[in-house]
């Protein structure tokens, strides 16, 4: 109060140019709560800012010695001018703006007692009112009061996040203390929902990441700055790398630049230009890149790059050596099985559980006189029947099959077998078969020459029969017409053999014997 009083009556400036006192604006100051600022003329040419504003049911005045020493008066004037004006102007409004401010604010002095807060300071430490916060020295918390103090040392602004206890629940806030002309400012933010984001980000990078750990394929992120900053085990052991080279993360050219010293790159004609283009995938804004890299040590892989939702690069390498291979030795199983197919007497087709043709041998295109292109595009059943019909009519039979075509249930699935008359004279045997993959399998065979031949034979076995019931019957007919005759030659040859009618020559012996 002394300090004050002694310094009430000097001569002083506003920050409009005009002359005061300090006396003069205090009184406003308490009176209509004019905020005020002022450029003091003290003894011995020294010159002191004053800083006058309200804080709640206080009027606070901050009184600092601004005197510019080793330079004229003129000159220090017009510097303390142009500097009072900035400073003198932009304080008041910039501190009638803490005061709304929904985030604690507060100033300390030189020795770190506070001088200053706002409402949301006093509601932020349960102060009641900024009398008992002042009187009490109530800090936000110990850490704040000495960052300000660090401010105050070191003159340099100081920016830190920690947890603390406000309003009564455990936040996460950023402090933020600045130098300030005889002391220092502060501020504090609740960042607690960023935090918590930040946390539950951490968690999910840390859980994706260890997922990546298990897959089977290779997996590398570079960061924005182009640098590794994570790999999976798969990725390690795929190009057989130092973990001490992958631990020191290096940048994407870096890690090529590698792989090519160690012959485990596709050669290329031109490495930089190559190197330059798979660098550019960075600044591709287009989404998923795919290419397949064959390898020195014949592997083959399938190489995915795309942009990582935290920038950088994703890279994702799939060794498919044992698919490519795998695929080879299926297409020559396909070629091998469709030239057997096509070989074959019998007309094959082989119809999918949706009723769309799989596959067909040429055999079944003649046999139905069907169009080669038609039955490419894998028509569905009733296409391919509807060219079948004027060849047999029998759509029954048609929709029989179709059932064991279409029908998932064990009792269509079954093996079955008919017979076709055509319109042409022809006769097809035809069988169905349920495959394991749910495909079905129909086969025709003609059986038109067969059926002649069974017929032919057929006749001539029943001619055969035939002329043998004739034999037969013509032997029985002849030995029942011969049989009396006989009897009464048999009797008179018996009556001569007992010579009652006299002997009988060496001749006629004979005879009766015979």
């Amino acid at each position: 109060v002394r300090i004050i009083e002694g310094l009430a009556d000097l001569e002083a400036r506003d920050s409009s140019g005009q002359d005061t006192t300090l006396r003069i604006r205090m009184r406003e100051l308490r009176d209509t709560g004019q905020a005020f600022s002022l450029t003091i003329i003290g003894p011995s040419g020294r010159f002191l800012e004053a800083d006058g504003r309200t804080a709640g049911a206080r009027a606070v005045v901050w009184v600092t010695d601004t005197t510019i020493k080793g330079l004229e008066e003129s000159s220090a004037r017009g510097k303390l001018e142009e500097a009072r004006q900035v400073i003198a102007r932009d304080p008041t409004a910039f501190l009638d703006m803490l005061g709304k401010a929904p985030f604690p604010a507060w100033r300390v002095s030189g020795m770190g007692k506070l001088q200053w807060v706002n409402p949301s300071y006093i509601e932020a430490v349960d102060g009641v009112n900024l009398d008992r916060v002042l009187d009490r020295q109530i800090m936000l918390d110990q850490a704040s009061a000495d960052q300000a103090r660090k401010t105050i040392s070191e003159g340099a602004d100081i920016d830190e996040t920690r947890h603390m206890v406000v309003n009564g629940e455990r936040r996460a806030m950023r402090v933020l203390t600045f130098p300030l002309s005889g002391g220092a400012g502060a501020m504090a933010f609740d960042v607690t929902a960023q935090e918590n984001a930040r946390e539950e980000l951490n968690r999910h990078v840390r859980a994706h990441d260890e997922t990546l750990n298990h897959v089977a394929d290779a997996v590398a992120i570079f960061g924005a700055d182009r640098k590794l900053t994570f790999y999976n085990k798969a990725f390690r052991d795929m190009w057989d790398l130092d973990e001490s080279f992958l631990l020191d993360r290096p940048n994407h050219g870096q890690l090529l630049d590698r792989l090519r010293e160690r012959r485990k790159l596709p050669a290329r004609t031109n490495y930089a230009e190559w190197r330059a283009e798979e660098l550019s995938y960075y600044l591709d804004i287009d989404g998923v890149k795919e290419d397949t890299w064959s390898l020195p040590d014949d592997r083959t892989l399938s190489v995915t790059r795309q942009r990582h939702p935290m920038g950088g690069l994703l890279l994702l390498f799939k060794d498919i050596t044992g698919e490519l291979n795998l695929q080879t030795k299926f297409n020559a199983i396909v070629k091998t099985q469709a030239s057997t197919l096509d070989n074959l007497h019998e007309a094959v087709v082989v119809f999918g559980g949706d009723g769309r043709l799989k596959l067909f041998n040429k055999a079944f295109e003649r046999l139905w006189s069907l169009d080669h292109d038609e039955l490419k595009d894998h028509p569905d059943y009733s296409d391919v029947i509807e060219d079948c019909v004027p060849l047999f009519h029998d759509l029954d039979v048609w929709d029989a099959i179709k059932g064991h075509i279409t029908d998932p249930s064990a009792r269509a699935r079954q093996s079955t077998t008919g017979e076709m008359r055509r319109s042409d004279g022809s006769i097809l045997t035809y069988l169905t078969h349920p495959l394991p993959d749910g495909n079905t399998l129909i086969a025709f065979a003609d059986v038109t020459a067969t059926r002649r031949v069974e017929s032919a034979l057929r006749d001539r076995a029943e001619a055969f029969e035939a002329a043998d019931r004739l034999k037969t019957e013509f032997v029985r007919n002849v030995s029942y017409q011969l049989r009396s005759p006989l009897t009464v030659i048999f009797g008179y040859a018996e009556l001569l053999e007992t010579k009652r009618n006299g002997d009988l020559t060496e001749r006629q012996t004979d005879y009766v014997s015979a």
